[in-house]
């Protein structure tokens, strides 16, 4: 009896671990599309902002890793978290923090121009961030992207376009390198 117990905990393996950014626990695995598909923890990275932790993010996959060309272009369901770790940031400098992203020198502006309304969207929607705000960014290429703060969704967002330079953002060749690179480090 003793053999079975030691074989179901080694086929169960290890409880689901945590990552810790700022208070606030990202899973090592969640349930998107109500528990029809499995996403797991991919990589973590931190942006900072004059040198100083400005968010922490983390990305989730499907457990068979996409191409980087394929999760890059929006054809991958993924999730992206942010956990700010700046305390006390008004709606306004997060929203002006967003449009510098979303306008950075790299950017097409063709591509900018169409995704417009997308942005501003989406820049209404950001709130004021204490540390351990969280925000996720939960894209299905089929249904677009659903934003939410501390789990609570605040709208969805369409548009493939608009997607490929959300996650650009963090995925992109404008992205920092390092940054990408962990977050990263598990597609082909």
């Amino acid at each position: 009896m003793w053999r079975f117990g030691i074989a179901l905990l080694l086929l169960l393996g290890p409880p689901a671990q945590a990552l810790e950014m700022a208070g606030a626990q990202i899973p090592d695995s969640i349930n998107v599309d109500s528990a029809a598909r499995r996403l797991t923890l991919a990589g973590d990275s931190m942006t900072h902002r004059r040198y100083m932790p400005f968010y922490g993010v983390a990305l989730h996959l499907a457990q068979q890793r996409p191409q980087r060309s394929v999760l890059v272009q929006g054809l991958a369901a993924c999730r992206v978290t942010l956990v700010w770790f700046a305390s006390n940031l008004s709606a306004d400098q997060v929203r002006s923090y967003f449009a510098e992203r979303f306008n950075s020198a790299d950017a097409d502006p063709e591509v900018l121009t169409r995704i417009q309304p997308r942005v501003e969207q989406l820049l209404a929607l950001l709130p004021d961030v204490e540390r351990g705000t969280t925000m996720t960014f939960d894209y299905d290429p089929d249904r677009g992207m659903l934003f939410s703060v501390d789990g609570v969704p605040k709208g969805a967002l369409a548009g493939v376009e608009f997607n490929r330079r959300l996650l650009g953002l963090w995925l992109g060749e404008d992205a920092d390198s390092e940054s990408r690179e962990a977050l990263l480090a598990e597609t082909r």
